[in-house]
């Protein structure tokens, strides 16, 4: 039989995305007396039911069956009263004195204020402080707070009195993943925002299919209205081209797919395209017959004028700018060749370029003399990658401190007129949308230089901003071509060569890199085995999540299966629950970290497993003592994709050759060029040859930045967009 009890959150025992478990002791309120106050009582189920993300110290109505466990805390056997998936999940406000005051200096929203001066709001106030609040009659509160804590009190009470909202999206099945980004954008407007267009839900991640069915269920909205029309073809160019990465469609392409959707109506078809052009869904190219994401097309057009902009301001180096890269060439500690020293120079002459070459060829190093020139010629310098273990590589190999785009753009805008140069690593891997957002974050003057290998990775973004750079022929690039990383006995350089031009090796086994004829079903073993011979310095790729994670569980079942297993008591109520990691485990962070000096993609090794736990970091001396919030973080790393060993070299690298759309020439160039001596190639010779031969994403994304760069640099013009 279903019963409905209420309960202070304790215990929160995972970081899922998917799935919650929480566990509390019973708020004994008003007629409320369902449980005894020392019980125990734990809550798991889907987020869906959730209307906002759990903490500590908040009140949580459940209202479901439940069951009792026996579990054993400190030695003595408890009765753990648990709601598995419940039929209803309600955070609420404090109503008392007692619960609202430990609610409020409790709860993280917060900020500032503390068990005294929530005892004292109280005592002032009372039950008054909600009307004052609801109202938003806030004058008399500075008698008690200042005024930070004042604005810290005002937000978070509106964020919980925004849960009324968020329970009419629980009504009709929205998920909290949605509602909340709804709840977030329009506030007290949100109801009422969306009965007017309740397509606005696609925008903010509800499937189209789920709306729709919303949309004329609930809201009784018609097949032709024009809302329904418009949200359709945006959610079919939206979907394309975020899958595809590109910035732009044919228009057989968009008529296939909306065609789809409204059961080959044709004429219905026509009047939903009709209707999105007018509403600037897209801007129609009637020269070649593309649909151009109108979003994508504004990031291009603006990215594409600021880069000839710095282009024309091109001049001759100095006297003074040619002695000082020259000594700064000199001092170099290794010798440059003929083409770094060109790059060096073109990026003093340009104010934007490009210093692009293949893996292994000195872009590092060259780009070192480069940033000292600069250095030495006043220029404040911003050095920038998009994942932190590509800017802490950036920043040993310069000496030049630098952070993550996402860090940068969330810094002060450069908007003066100062010597500026910004300098993007891995560039290969920079969309549009992060390109644009670069740009219009700093003044007109700043300059670019960008450094990478347009064969390795493309974005996950839409767009090619650097290969399209490349593809223009407009933008000044020196391209590095003699390798210096790789020893000549390795085979790396020349193998990642041929695959870079789709050229099948003659021998698939050359130099330091072997290949392993492995059925599909043995290689993720094999490869385990492979690193369990050799684990210092090897590290395995594979292309999928899923299969990283199967290999991470083989193989920390034969590198280091006799560790002891780690487990988390994390609140006293807390049952000691298993985690997926060992003693020693090899981990990866996956999230920044700046007062911990940890960034998105830094390896290292469990060393103890006490408490939440304690990492040390690859490479260095310093060990992290984990708290909850970096813990969350941690996987193990035998196993990575290939995004996550950007910006990484390991002296062997295992390729897990599995069936994957993923696999193809950029992604295996990538993944063997992590390796600095050895190579493990393991799977199908058959699959290998064909990944080989299909091409690249950079050579089928549809993108239209090259052409923007093209077409204004030759006329001035905007390109020939129609939009009629």
């Amino acid at each position: 039989m279903a019963v409905k009890t209420s309960l202070r959150l304790t215990s929160i025992y995972n970081d899922d995305p998917k799935f919650f478990a929480v566990g509390g002791v019973p708020l004994q309120r008003d007629s409320e007396k369902v449980f005894s106050a020392k019980s125990l009582i734990f809550v798991r189920g889907s987020t869906d039911l959730l209307e906002a993300p759990v903490r500590i110290g908040q009140h949580l109505t459940v209202t479901g069956e439940f069951v009792h466990e026996q579990t054993q805390i400190n030695g003595a056997f408890i009765t753990k009263i648990v709601f598995d998936q419940p039929l209803v999940v309600q955070l609420n406000l404090p109503a008392t004195g007692e619960t609202f005051i430990k609610f409020i200096a409790e709860e993280p929203d917060f900020k500032g204020i503390g068990n005294a001066k929530a005892r004292e709001l109280w005592r002032v106030f009372g039950t008054g402080i909600f009307s004052m609040l609801n109202n938003g009659t806030t004058e008399r509160l500075d008698e008690v707070l200042s005024e930070q804590s004042i604005t810290a009190l005002v937000a978070g009470y509106k964020k919980y009195a925004n849960l009324r909202f968020a329970r009419w999206f629980v009504e009709r099945n929205i998920k909290h993943s949605v509602s909340r980004k709804v709840i977030k954008y329009h506030g007290r407007n949100t109801v009422d925002a969306i009965i007017e267009n309740p397509y606005e839900l696609v925008n903010f991640g509800l499937s189209l299919a789920a709306t729709d069915k919303l949309a004329q269920d609930e809201f009784s909205i018609k097949p032709d209205d024009a809302r329904r029309l418009v949200a359709v073809v945006a959610s079919v160019i939206k979907k394309f081209t975020a899958r595809h990465g590109h910035t732009l469609m044919h228009h057989g392409d968009v008529k296939k797919r909306v065609l789809k959707i409204f059961n080959n109506d044709e004429m219905l078809c026509k009047k939903a395209l009709q209707v999105s052009h007018k509403s600037k869904v897209f801007v129609l190219n009637r020269h070649n017959g593309c649909y151009h994401h109108t979003p994508s097309l504004i990031m291009e057009k603006v990215v594409a004028k600021r880069f000839l902009r710095l282009k024309d301001c091109a001049s001759l180096v100095t006297a003074v700018e040619q002695t000082v890269a020259s000594k700064q060439i000199n001092n170099n500690p290794f010798k440059l060749e003929e083409k770094q020293i060109e790059a060096v120079y073109s990026a003093i002459e340009n104010h934007v370029s490009v210093l692009s070459g293949a893996a292994g060829t000195g872009k590092t190093v060259t780009l070192k003399s480069i940033l000292n020139t600069y250095h030495h010629l006043g220029y404040d310098i911003f050095p920038m990658a998009l994942s932190g273990r590509a800017a802490m590589r950036l920043f040993e190999g310069t000496d030049y401190q630098s952070t993550t785009i996402a860090r940068f753009l969330l810094s002060t805008p450069i908007d003066d007129e100062s010597k500026t140069v910004i300098v993007i690593d891995e560039a290969s891997m920079v969309d549009i949308s992060t390109m644009y957002r670069i740009i219009t974050h700093v003044h007109p003057s700043v300059r670019f230089l960008l450094v990478g290998d347009h064969n390795q990775l493309p974005p996950v973004g839409s767009g090619l901003v650097l290969a399209d750079m490349l593809k223009s022929g407009v933008i000044a690039v020196v391209e590095l071509t003699v390798p210096r990383r790789f020893h000549d006995n390795t085979g790396i350089y020349t193998y990642s060569n041929l695959i870079k031009n789709g050229v099948i090796p003659p021998n698939l086994n050359f130099g330091n890199i072997h290949f392993h004829e492995t059925a599909e079903g043995d290689i993720n073993g094999y490869c385990s085995r492979l690193l369990a011979a050799d684990t210092s310095h090897s590290r395995i790729i594979a292309a999928t999540n899923a299969t990283v994670a199967s290999i991470n569980d083989l193989a920390q079942n034969m590198v280091n299966a006799d560790a002891e297993k780690m487990f988390i008591n994390q609140q006293q109520y807390a049952v000691a629950e298993k985690t997926d990691f060992r003693l020693n485990d090899k981990i990866i962070f996956t999230k920044n970290d700046t007062e911990a000096g940890v960034q998105n993609g830094t390896l290292g090794t469990l060393t103890s497993i006490d408490g939440w736990g304690i990492v040390r970091l690859e490479d260095e001396s310093k060990e992290i003592t984990l708290d909850q919030k970096l813990f969350d973080t941690l996987r193990r790393a035998y196993c990575m994709t290939v995004h996550k060993t950007q910006g990484s070299q390991f002296k062997r690298v295992i390729i897990a050759l599995t069936q994957s759309n993923l696999i193809d020439q950029s992604w295996l160039y990538t993944a063997v060029t992590r390796a600095e001596v050895a190579v493990e190639l393991v799977g199908s010779s058959a699959l290998f040859k064909r990944a080989i031969q299909r091409q690249s994403a950079s050579y089928v994304r549809q993108t239209y930045l090259h052409q923007l760069l093209i077409a204004e640099n030759e006329d001035g013009k905007a390109g020939a967009y129609h939009a009629g």
